[in-house]
């Protein structure tokens, strides 16, 4: 991760940089398995008038939820490896002294 934070982002602000990745997990998870999955899940349960929820019917919209943030972070991805691309293939190729 200090790597890929200092080729993509410089080395600059690279603690504040580094920080501000390091804590994102932490909140994202707990956004998205506390305030909306689990909301979601009460919202639910609440619906057919128990404390519980079982079938399907609980984690559809939770699951489509993580299914379209994940395939926004496989996007966000894909752009960072366009983005890099030319940059990695300079590099290797500079190290393996096939570039003047």
């Amino acid at each position: 991760m200090p790597t890929i934070a200092s080729e993509v982002f410089g080395v600059l602000h690279f603690g504040t940089i580094f920080n501000t990745i390091t804590i994102a997990g932490p909140i994202g998870s707990y956004v998205m398995s506390v305030r909306v999955i689990g909301s979601i899940y009460d919202r639910e349960a609440a619906r057919g008038g128990t404390e519980y929820c079982t079938g399907t019917h609980c984690f559809r919209l939770s699951f489509l939820i993580m299914a379209f943030s994940t395939f926004v972070g496989f996007m966000i991805a894909m752009g960072l490896f366009i983005r890099t691309r030319r940059l990695y293939e300079q590099i290797v190729l500079r190290r393996d002294g096939r570039c003047s």
